[in-house]
């Protein structure tokens, strides 16, 4: 089976290395996206942190082998800047950037891997939060 898409100005193909890494049943994913199954096809979507599917998600001929997940398709602001790293650009710098994460462990270190520093951290709960961020 293939991940069908209508438009493709939408999509933009990356040769990360995170397109050619097999994930095995229950590992964690490393990415937002669309998750394919090597042996037969079969398509799921994860977020990062999250669980993927079992080895016993679905049922695999003897042929199709065991179940094993590899990235299809991840969200283009992820795919573009790790692309932009890899390729040498230099993010000058940045005024403001608003992020709404459920692991900000995660987050922090997807940022400071690549070479960006932490300048602060602060939690900022309430409506307000929820009005600013579109919640």
């Amino acid at each position: 089976m293939t991940v069908l898409y209508k438009y493709s100005q939408f999509l933009a193909q990356s040769k990360d290395a995170a397109f050619d890494s097999i994930c095995e049943p229950g590992s964690i994913a490393q990415w937002s996206g669309i998750y394919r199954c090597d042996g037969c096809g079969r398509s799921i979507t994860s977020i990062v942190g999250n669980q993927l599917p079992p080895q016993n998600h679905h049922q695999h001929t003897l042929q199709q082998g065991r179940v094993r997940w590899r990235l299809a398709a991840c969200h283009f602001i992820v795919v573009n800047f790790a692309a932009a790293i890899i390729e040498g650009l230099t993010i000058q710098r940045m005024e403001h950037v608003g992020i709404v994460v459920d692991n900000l462990g995660g987050a922090i270190k997807f940022f400071v891997e690549p070479g960006l520093s932490l300048q602060g951290e602060a939690a900022a709960e309430g409506r307000w939060v929820d009005r600013i961020v579109w919640l």
